[in-house]
């Protein structure tokens, strides 16, 4: 049979089962319509923090981030993800009774996504919940907790830097002083311990204030710059993307079943 005639008689054949074909599309858009409807909605809430780096606003330091740093950052979602930080936002939005069924592990990994947004110092903290007012305070108060998670270590190292340095300064001093009340009554016998002992003093003094200005730094080193909003539309079920689906796994359905159809009818006698 010639090629060409056969290729006419099918789109011939498409042509006369078109109507069936598109019911076929509607079918299917209306029933994923009314199941994208029916199902429960879900929101997602979300809270940017903004990693700063070590070295302020040094120009040379900025120059030095490599691919190495960003990777080091990731350390941050440890922080965000804990699974510590997790339960006690669970027993504090009362998860279980929201999301009945789900052990901890599953609520974790449905629930919460943080993630380093790629080539960037910042921190997103998403929450995903059918309370859209809920997994707005959540993503705001995981924010929070990792904030105070990530000072926690560094400012407890912060205080003990400033301690030894104090100890050493007050040392320096209290060495310096001997020395020039023991230079004072030897008639300046002492006066090359009496320079080092004041070298001391200042080079204690000049440590001291680099641990302070380094641990107010630290401490500034992770903050919230963009606490979000309360999200108003939900990202689940997405009714366009489910109908779009629909349309299309019935597009392909009907088209096969009228293909196979019309091979049959070639092969009839």
């Amino acid at each position: 049979m010639d090629e060409s005639f056969t290729f006419f008689q099918y789109i011939d054949h498409l042509r006369r089962r078109g109507r069936w074909i598109g019911l076929t599309c509607a079918i299917a858009a209306a029933l994923a319509l009314i199941g994208s409807l029916l199902l429960p909605k879900y929101y997602t809430a979300s809270v940017r923090l903004m990693i700063d780096s070590p070295a302020g606003n040094d120009v040379r330091s900025a120059m030095a981030i490599t691919p190495i740093y960003f990777e080091s950052l990731k350390s941050y979602e440890a922080f965000a993800s804990s699974e510590e930080l997790f339960l006690k936002a669970v027993e504090h939005f009362h998860l279980r009774e929201m999301l009945p069924g789900k052990s901890i592990e599953q609520l974790h990994r449905s629930v919460l996504s943080v993630r380093l947004v790629p080539n960037t110092r910042i921190l997103e903290i998403t929450c995903t919940l059918p309370n859209a007012d809920t997994a707005h305070f959540l993503a705001l108060s995981l924010a929070g907790q990792t904030l105070a998670l990530s000072r926690g270590p560094s400012e407890n190292t912060d205080l003990e830097l400033v301690t030894q340095a104090e100890k050493r300064l007050e040392q320096a001093r209290a060495r310096m002083e001997q020395l020039y009340a023991q230079g004072e009554a030897k008639g300046g016998a002492a006066e090359a311990q009496q320079t080092s002992a004041r070298e001391n003093f200042e080079e204690a003094e000049r440590r001291l204030g680099e641990v302070r200005a380094a641990a107010g730094y630290r401490g500034e080193r992770l903050s919230i710059i963009d606490a979000g909003v309360v999200p108003e539309k939900p990202t689940w079920p997405n009714l366009p993307l489910n109908v779009a689906v629909a349309v299309f796994i019935g597009l392909l359905a009907s088209v096969v079943w009228v293909t196979l159809e019309f091979s049959r009818s070639l092969h009839r006698p």
